[in-house]
């Protein structure tokens, strides 16, 4: 029987994959480089932090080229349909290049971030609603980045969001605040008993040339959670994605097997 403990594992473990679903990703690249005739260039990218430093020459300096991102995401709690579900993100761009006396120097900074959650609610499909919290802050610097904008969906819900140097954070869709901040739970109106998306995304992105040092910075908070006609809180569920599914069934149907053969030996299956 030497087979059983690595089948009744790999069963275990494809049954238990279904709740991992959720993802969230972050990533940063940083750039410089010196025009012709110079021609040299340094480029770095990491999930979390970047930094580039470049000389153009020995008079002019050393431009820089910075940015930051990281997330969290808050998933369903089991047994706690009161908890919030939602993802926070912040990040920041920096792009300094040096316009030097040997040619100009172009540098740029990026940051981004995505996070989503598969999520469905028991029970046959009505009419319910969601508690919102929001706190979009989309922040430039002198010179603004070439882009800094914000997007958050729940289902049919949907808020996009970009950084405006005279307004602020302006924001617009069916949900949510104009301003992208939520100083008290907002309720919408939400249909229940089906799967939906849950989706939170920023871009930061800085480009300059010597002439502007491109700046800014994303703090993205949002958290949700369901109610009933009633107001009584909703359990939400991770719905698995159709490929885990199929792995839960070749988990499922090992276990069986050895189950059934480990009973036949024992003349009861």
């Amino acid at each position: 029987m030497r087979f059983a403990k690595p089948v009744l594992f790999f069963a275990l473990l494809s049954v238990f994959s279904m709740f991992l679903s959720a993802e969230i990703v972050t990533n940063t690249q940083c750039s410089l480089e010196n025009g012709p005739p110079v021609g040299t260039s340094i480029e770095q990218s990491n999930p979390t932090s970047c930094l580039v430093m470049l000389a153009q020459d020995a008079i002019s300096g050393t431009g820089h080229s910075t940015a930051t991102a990281s997330g969290t995401l808050t998933s369903p709690v089991p047994g706690s349909p009161a908890s919030m579900v939602g993802a926070n993100f912040s990040a920041s761009v920096f792009a300094d290049p040096i316009l030097g006396f040997t040619a100009p120097q172009t540098g740029g900074a990026i940051a981004t971030g995505n996070a989503s959650l598969t999520l469905y609610t028991t029970g046959p499909i009505r009419q319910g609603q969601i508690d919102l919290i929001e706190s979009i802050g989309l922040s430039n610097g002198s010179d603004p980045p070439t882009f800094n904008t914000a997007s958050v969906s729940v289902g049919s819900l949907t808020t996009t969001c970009f950084g405006s140097f005279a307004q602020g954070t302006a924001c617009s869709g069916n949900f949510g605040s104009p301003t992208g901040i939520s100083v008290s739970v907002h309720t919408a109106p939400f249909t229940l008993g089906q799967a939906f998306s849950f989706d939170e995304a920023f871009h930061l992105q800085a480009d300059s040339d010597g002439n502007n040092i491109e700046s800014g910075s994303a703090n993205v908070q949002f958290q949700f959670r369901l109610l009933d006609a009633d107001g009584s809180p909703v359990q939400l569920y991770i719905a698995p994605e159709p490929a885990r599914l199929t792995l839960v069934g070749m988990g499922l149907a090992l276990l069986a097997a050895f189950l059934c053969h480990k009973r036949r030996s024992r003349g009861c299956c």
